[in-house]
């Protein structure tokens, strides 16, 4: 076997704590006692923030968030972020930016950031099942931290083992069923992760939600206290889920759909969306490096059920009407005269691309920080478009949107193109739109990207033409002309 001392947990508490990384424990176990029921105790925390010049530039980043601040204020102090956010909020973010911050201020090894990617993983989930139960903001983030730190003390023995993580990396890799890596790992250390993660915990006072989830007790408490640690048990078990576990995820999914008094299938669409989101949020906390390890969503099998008249109905092949292109960009120069709103114009212009051009699934989405997202679909066979056609489109972001909406002039996505840019049809887009030609285009209020139009004939597989493009791009021009009279009458 290795040359691993058995040392114990005592040990390793002591060493990981106090050797390693004892400024972040003292830290971390100060604001966890901070309740901010005072004052004193609101600066205390804004104090340990802007001692951090690093720290503090990513609080207000994560502050600024879609995740955190869906209605896009602006937030440029941290006094400002914790009256607008919440003490615990801003002391939950403090904290988990701290610890990824410090397990990955090293050259992180491979097993750090798969333990930190399934961590990222497991707190979204939390959160998301947690708030299936509950709306109390408060309770959901606390539910959030405790996911996310389920798996402390291996973390942190991957970042500050030396050379005993060295050894044992090279003995878990000889291992094959994940029995025998327990065995070895207890074997190695003298405990196991799980008590090395307890312990720590306790160390650090991170609270009573990971403390009962990592016990022997977390199912059979009672109150919120109970269901907390059961939402953090879940999922952590999800996160250890290899994609071909198929039936254990099902029956898993399951326990959550009980657990959360809903439809098997609404807790697998559920999961699979927190999935989605949590290679963004590891992003949003500073930890990009991991996001290529983050756990993927599921296929969901949907309940069977009789094919409707809907489904069998043939689809009608749209053409293009010239006459009635005419009419409707008449229409749109008219916008002024005829007191039309802006969504009465997009809506106008989406309709004559729809049927004056001939293309079949249209879809305007709206420009919301970060993201965009579906206001209006148009089309057969564009069924849940409208909730689920949401994208984001950060500067982090690679994928078929957030590389074309910058450009000036529509784009025509042609087979070449596709060819040559398949990794931009990211594994949710291809999903849900296919992979196919199409047109994308931007349309402009006030020199900022307002709203996005898509279109593709894939729904008869008809091809694209140039004429057609063209079209496309005399609708959007008319468009963003039509709406730029309206506010120059307004502003005058």
């Amino acid at each position: 076997m290795s040359n691993l001392e058995n040392k114990g947990i005592e040990y390793w508490v002591d060493k990981l704590s106090n050797s390693e990384m004892p400024v972040l424990s003292n830290v971390v176990a100060v604001l966890n006692k901070l309740t901010g029921d005072d004052d004193a105790e609101f600066n205390q925390l804004a104090e340990v923030i802007l001692k951090d010049p690093h720290l503090t530039t990513q609080i207000l980043k994560l502050a600024n968030s879609v995740q955190y601040n869906p209605a896009g204020s602006s937030i440029s102090t941290i006094s400002r972020a914790i009256v607008l956010l919440g003490f615990r909020k801003v002391r939950t973010m403090c904290i988990s930016l701290m610890v990824v911050d410090s397990l990955l201020s090293k050259k992180p090894r491979e097993r750090l950031l798969e333990n930190m990617a399934k961590a990222f993983y497991a707190a979204v989930q939390a959160k998301e099942i947690y708030k299936q139960i509950s709306q109390n903001p408060t309770e959901q983030e606390e539910v959030f931290i405790a996911a996310l730190l389920f798996n402390l003390g291996e973390m942190v023995f991957w970042a500050y083992g030396g050379k005993s993580a060295d050894t044992l990396d090279i003995a878990l890799k000889e291992c094959v069923q994940s029995d025998s890596s327990n065995r070895v790992i207890e074997k190695e250390l003298g405990t196991s992760f799980k008590s090395l993660s307890r312990e720590l915990s306790k160390a650090w006072n991170l609270g009573d939600i990971l403390q009962v989830a990592l016990s022997s007790k977390g199912i059979s408490t009672k109150g919120s206290l109970g269901l907390q640690a059961q939402a953090v048990e879940f999922a952590n078990a999800l996160s250890k889920l290899n994609e071909d576990q198929v039936e254990r995820r099902r029956a898993l999914v399951q326990r959550i759909a009980k657990f959360i008094k809903c439809k098997t299938v609404d807790a697998a669409n559920m999961v699979n969306d927190a999935a989605e989101q949590a290679a963004n949020v590891a992003v949003d906390f500073g930890a990009p490096e991991v996001c290529h390890l983050v756990p993927k969503a599921a296929p969901v099998e949907e309940p069977e059920q009789e094919p409707s008249k809907e489904d069998n109905k043939p689809i009608q092949v749209l053409s293009s009407d010239p006459n009635l292109q005419l009419k409707i960009l008449r229409d749109l120069a008219n916008a002024s005269v005829e007191s039309m709103d802006m969504n009465t114009i997009f809506q106008t212009a989406l309709e004559g691309m729809h049927r004056g051009i001939g293309l079949e699934r249209m879809v305007l989405a709206f420009f919301n920080k970060d993201q965009i997202k579906a206001k209006y679909v148009l089309g057969e066979r564009t069924e849940g478009w409208r909730e689920k056609f949401v994208f984001n489109i950060g500067a982090e972001e690679r994928n078929l949107f957030s590389e074309n909406i910058q450009k000036p002039q529509p784009v025509w996505v042609d087979h070449a193109y596709i060819k040559t840019h398949k990794y931009l049809y990211t594994e949710t887009i291809a999903g849900l739109i296919g992979v196919h030609e199409a047109f994308i285009g931007v349309l402009k209020v006030n020199n900022r990207n307002a709203v996005m139009f898509y279109a593709d004939r894939s729904t008869t597989g008809q091809v694209l033409s140039k004429e057609q493009f063209e079209a496309f791009g005399h609708f959007l021009t008319q468009a963003e002309f039509s709406i730029q009279t309206i506010a120059g009458k307004k502003r005058k």
